[in-house]
């Protein structure tokens, strides 16, 4: 495992010296938000040692790595799945990888599920916590030390400190027609703070699974993110996670659920997709506490 990531690495590192503060994942939908980095250096995944190829519509497969608000970012433009046949180790090489690279901080994203009936089509929920239904584990299996502790803390999987920051920026981004940052966006940021709920898919889920996974707590649900998540604290990175809810989960509204409407409502908000990420860059960049 460690050799596979030095291999990695080392194929990264042979086109840059730049070690970035940043790292992004960008789910499902958000991949023209990869367009807010200046000079971006861009890797094909096929191209990495080690790194596997998603097969899903809306994700590309590059890894990128670019400055935005005077910030190295590195980017990871698409991400892999279990239910695409990928195993637990392949689907976080990826995230292993850009972690050693020196990030602090890790934003993940992903489209997700309504659960909670407060929540709208449309709404982006910051993720305060998360419950692991994927009956899977990326830590399972062989160990090494040197990426980090086995027996992991998730007490505060999602740092509170970055959810606050990232927050209180997007509550108040509606009151600012004239910042730069918004270039051409539309509309207003409709913002929460809620739980992901983790499950396999690739089927989405019934209408009874729905209401157990809301009497146990959830908010929101997806088929990604919480592996990223883990391995991301297992090498000592806060996470950040941001979810766009693009429907709400059977049951809770009668209308039919499809891959292909996720992806229109996501390119339906592709500006404030890019507007939310430039804003929570930019209030992590600085914030006196995380310069």
């Amino acid at each position: 495992m460690y050799d596979r990531i030095n291999e990695s690495l080392n194929y990264i590192k042979k086109s840059t010296d730049i070690t970035p503060k940043i790292g992004i994942i960008l789910g499902t939908g958000w991949k023209c938000s990869a367009e807010i980095l200046d000079s971006p250096l861009i890797f094909n995944y096929k191209d990495i040692p080690h790194f596997s190829s998603p097969s899903i519509e809306g994700h590309e497969g590059k890894l990128i790595i670019g400055k935005y608000d005077d910030s190295n970012i590195i980017c990871l433009k698409g991400r892999l799945h279990t239910y695409e046949g990928f195993s637990m180790e392949e689907v976080v090489h990826p995230i292993r990888t850009i972690c050693s690279l020196g990030i602090s901080i890790l934003i993940v994203t992903n489209a997700a599920g309504g659960i909670n009936p407060e929540f709208s089509q449309g709404d982006y929920m910051l993720i305060c916590d998360h419950i692991n239904f994927m009956g899977e584990n990326p830590l399972k299996g062989s160990y090494d030390s040197r990426i980090g502790s086995r027996f992991v803390d998730m007490s505060e999987p999602y740092n509170r400190e970055l959810i606050s920051i990232a927050y209180n920026s997007l509550k108040h981004l509606n009151t600012r027609p004239n910042d730069p940052r918004q270039n051409d966006f539309v509309g207003r940021v409709s913002v929460k703070k809620g739980i992901y709920a983790g499950v396999n898919g690739p089927s989405y889920e019934t209408p009874s699974e729905v209401k157990m996974l809301r009497l146990l707590g959830a908010d929101a649900v997806g088929m990604s993110t919480i592996p990223e998540v883990i391995v991301a604290r297992q090498m000592g990175v806060q996470v950040c996670g941001i979810s766009c809810i693009t429907n709400m989960a059977a049951g809770i509204k009668e209308e039919k659920i499809s891959h292909d409407k996720v992806l229109t409502l996501m390119k339906t908000n592709e500006k404030k997709h890019s507007t939310i990420l430039k804003e929570i860059i930019h209030a992590f960049s600085s914030h006196p506490g995380r310069r």
